[in-house]
């Protein structure tokens, strides 16, 4: 447990989760957006982005932002296109394409086999990232 600002309304806040950088209220009110498109997307499958803000009322960037954070999957063949951050390959969810990942891991690795620092090191190329998360709680 740590004290921290919360990355949206940059209150303090005790964070008993270090996954977590948002307080309880913003966390509520992200939690309530996502449930608003998720609502829309199981109606629209196939909306644009702009159908879906439009439909929800939410920005443009708050849908990107749930896609750029994997709780949003953009289907095959859709209208919605985002591009990973460092090569501009379109991409399903997330920030990075998977060969910029294997990049990053790999890089990453290199560093710390050259820092001294390679006490068995595992990297994970978070497989099974680019999919729809089912398991999102409903929140009424």
């Amino acid at each position: 447990m740590e004290l921290q600002n919360c990355r949206n309304c940059k209150k303090l806040f005790q964070n008993y989760n270090i996954d977590n950088k948002i307080c309880p209220v913003c966390k509520k009110i992200e939690d309530n957006q996502f449930d608003t498109i998720r609502t829309y997307l199981e109606k629209y499958p196939l909306s644009t982005l702009l159908q879906v803000s439009e439909g929800t009322g939410l920005l443009p960037k708050t849908i990107v932002k749930f896609v750029r954070m994997g709780r949003l999957v953009v289907v095959e063949n859709s209208p919605i296109q985002i591009e990973c951050l460092k090569c501009g390959q379109p991409i399903r969810c997330g920030k990075y394409c998977g060969k910029c990942v294997k990049e990053f891991n790999k890089d990453f690795k290199i560093t710390h086999i050259e820092k001294g620092q390679n006490n068995s090191l595992e990297l994970s190329e978070k497989k099974g990232m680019m999919h729809y998360t089912r398991n999102e709680k409903v929140h009424h």
